[in-house]
């Protein structure tokens, strides 16, 4: 309806001369300029660091870009700045020194917070090569078949690289995981609404010895678009759950708990329990 109105309104013009009775003023330029100049100090992603020009781009905000394969067939680790780029928000800023790494259960207890030089300097420095994969690479060609939602990846949202930093299991070896199913990770990467980006593994892949709590990458530090400070590098698993800028551990019983959740679970017993006694 609304794009019908708009093509009146662009093939008659006479309507704005009916229209004109009710004209209450006029915007001033001036105005304009300045709601526009506060309109982008106020972007979210107005500090967005710099990016290699050859990246191909799916998206500027949030900032999205796959390495050309080209790139890929001639390194077997992808160098940092040709390494793909997958942001769900606004890129995070945060300095070694104003680091913290809250790690604690869903109920607040046995908080414990790391420093960035905590975990250098009081764990033991692992390095280990991991290919990390957007879940949605080569979405491109699955759209040729049947239309889909999503980024349109091509083939380049995948890469390989040497990464350095803390086993998360020796993080974790201190912490009574009695019932523990889940380990969900939190970034400093937040939205309007200040939810940050999370998402959890199973927690026998947590202690299983191969995630990593990465500060290097490719005997680099972490560039910012990579999660600098800290990283998980979860080998074998989707690149979403890989969470970057991590600035929290939470250790849940529960993949995830709410009162939906817990309602659902209520609601799957009673069905369970109604068919065991027609069955019986």
């Amino acid at each position: 309806m609304f794009i019908h109105y708009m093509k009146v309104l662009a093939i008659k013009p006479q309507v704005y001369t009916l229209l004109e009775e009710y004209r209450i003023g006029n915007l001033n330029s001036e105005d304009v300029k300045e709601n526009d100049q506060l309109a982008s100090e106020n972007d979210p992603y107005l500090m967005e660091p710099k990016r290699n020009p050859g990246l191909v781009v799916n998206k500027a905000k949030p900032f999205n870009a796959e390495t050309p394969l080209e790139v890929l067939d001639k390194h077997f680790y992808t160098p940092n700045e040709w390494f793909y780029i997958r942001s769900h928000l606004p890129t995070p800023d945060v300095t070694a020194e104003e680091y913290e790494l809250e790690c604690t259960f869903e109920d607040g207890k046995d908080e414990k917070v790391f420093s960035l030089s905590d975990l250098k300097t009081k764990f033991q420095k692992v390095e280990m090569a991991s290919t990390i994969q957007c879940g949605g690479n080569r979405r491109a060609e699955m759209n040729e078949v049947k239309p889909i939602k999503g980024l349109m990846w091509k083939g380049g949202a995948i890469g390989n690289a040497k990464w350095g930093g803390v086993r998360l299991s020796d993080i974790l070896k201190d912490y009574n995981l009695d019932g523990i199913k889940h380990v969900w990770f939190e970034g400093y990467d937040e939205g309007s609404d200040g939810e940050p980006y999370g998402a959890s593994i199973p927690i026998g892949k947590a202690i299983s010895g191969d995630v990593l709590l990465a500060y290097e990458m490719n005997d680099e530090d972490l560039p910012r678009d990579h999660g600098y400070p800290i990283r998980v590098v979860a080998t074998g698993i989707v690149g979403a759950r890989n969470v970057k800028w991590l600035r929290r551990i939470i250790l849940r019983h529960m993949f995830y708990q709410s009162i939906l959740t817990d309602n659902v679970f209520v609601i799957l017993k009673m069905i369970r329990e109604h068919l065991h006694m027609v069955f019986e």
